[in-house]
């Protein structure tokens, strides 16, 4: 386990380029599938592809973000992800901006700026606390998009879809 900034917020493990989601269920195991056949060695896929039918019942429990320079900005949140961090909802907020109050952002924001450096999909494990104080385990599929046509390799956005483990 490797232990971060606080005792409370932790990565407990992480992959990044070939993540393997078949312990998170089908749902999980299509839209990896999708992303993997969307993209080739010199381009991501599209943004455009980010749709409700596209991610199909994960919409709820993901974050798109948008990269801004050296940081990213929430502009979508699903309702099971606010609903799972005790109403905290970042819509319109980036990542850095939540440094001061989500010590859980200090935590995320090496593993999403890695994604976005190397153009590849990532797999977190996390440990954290909400704004409540509850205690929660999640992984979290972090794909890339980019919004150039054609499309390249630059990211510029991100997908996060949480899965929520049980409480601890």
């Amino acid at each position: 386990m490797r232990l971060m900034e606080t005792d409370r917020d932790q990565i407990v493990d992480h992959v990044f380029g070939d993540v393997d989601v078949t312990e998170l269920g089908p749902p999980f195991i299509a839209i990896t599938r999708r992303w993997f056949d969307a993209s080739s060695s010199d381009a991501l896929p599209s943004r455009s592809l980010v749709d409700p039918g596209w991610v199909g019942r994960l919409i709820s429990s993901s974050l798109l973000m948008k990269v801004e320079g050296d940081d990213l900005r929430h502009r979508i949140v699903g309702q099971q992800f606010i609903s799972y961090n005790s109403g905290f909802d970042p819509t319109g907020k980036s990542v850095r901006e939540l440094f001061a109050t989500r010590p859980v952002a200090r935590v995320l924001y090496p593993e999403y700026m890695r994604v976005v450096s190397e153009s590849v999909p990532g797999l977190i494990s996390l440990r954290y606390q909400t704004v409540n104080d509850a205690t929660r385990r999640s992984r979290i599929l972090l794909l890339p998009f980019t919004d150039q046509d054609p499309p390249d390799k630059s990211v510029a956005y991100l997908l996060g879809i949480f899965h929520f483990d049980d409480q601890v």
